[in-house]
């Protein structure tokens, strides 16, 4: 009996301790794009050609870049919720 008081105390304290409070805490998360879509769209030359030929090889060049630009910006539309671009089809 004398061990039974004082253990039933202790566990009468410790209870009393404890809290029931519940804490919420809330962060806010930055969600963004990856860096390759955010960097410039560069263009391949910056002078005119010099013969018509030259300007036939830079074709698939400027191609090429326009096309890795035109993605970026799709990419953009898609990581922000836009609706996809349809190309101008005059439709």
């Amino acid at each position: 009996m004398k061990i039974a008081i004082p253990s039933l105390c202790l566990a009468l304290l410790l209870n009393g301790c404890t809290t029931t409070e519940i804490v919420t805490e809330y962060r806010e998360v930055v969600v963004k794009p990856p860096a390759s879509d955010l960097t410039l769209c560069l263009q391949p030359f910056d002078s005119p050609p010099a013969t018509y030929g030259e300007a036939v090889e830079r074709d698939p060049l400027w191609f090429a870049s326009w096309k890795e630009c035109a993605n970026k910006i799709q990419r953009l539309r898609t990581f922000y919720g836009f609706p996809n671009a349809l190309p101008n089809t005059g439709e």
